[in-house]
């Protein structure tokens, strides 16, 4: 089994008298092969059907055999979460896809806490081990100034108006 983008070795430990090998690759690269041992790489998931013929001296087909390659699908990695925050406070981002999760501050978990503005990662593996990695940049809006305006004090029976802005 492998994760798309992933690559494998395909060894021929067949003795025989062949006289030429071919190995057929459907969906892989290289899609046919006369080398030994090739190294195969498979970029979408699916089930892969590998065959190796072996040709005898006479030309004619003495060994034909076959292996089937899984190619497992990546995770869809995805973080919620506020996208800004204002000065001193936090939000909480949460992943989703996987099995686990490993994010740019060595958190574990699926979801984490952060106070600061930036970017952050998280690469989420799913059980057949494939990873995927996401980003969310995260702002920091400034708090408002705030400005009361208005009479410091007033005379028994008066009334002020006070406005705030900002």
């Amino acid at each position: 089994a492998l994760c798309p983008g992933g690559s494998t070795t395909f060894t021929n430990t067949t003795p025989g008298t062949a006289t030429s090998m071919k190995w057929y690759f459907p969906g892989g690269t290289p899609s046919t092969s006369t080398v030994a041992n090739p190294v195969v790489s498979y970029a979408a998931a699916g089930s892969y059907n590998v065959t190796l013929v072996s040709t005898s001296s006479a030309g004619t087909d003495s060994s034909v055999f076959s292996n089937y390659i899984t190619v497992n699908p990546l995770p869809i990695c995805l973080i919620t979460g506020n996208d800004a925050i204002c000065a001193g406070q936090s939000t909480q981002l949460c992943a989703s896809g996987g099995s686990s999760y490993l994010w740019s501050t060595g958190a574990i978990t699926s979801c984490i806490d952060v106070n600061t503005a930036g970017t952050y990662s998280v690469t989420v593996t799913n059980a057949s081990g494939c990873t995927s990695t996401c980003n969310k940049t995260i702002t920091s809006n400034p708090l408002p100034i705030c400005l009361i305006t208005g009479n410091d004090a007033i005379c028994a029976g008066q009334s002020t108006q006070l406005c705030a802005s900002g």
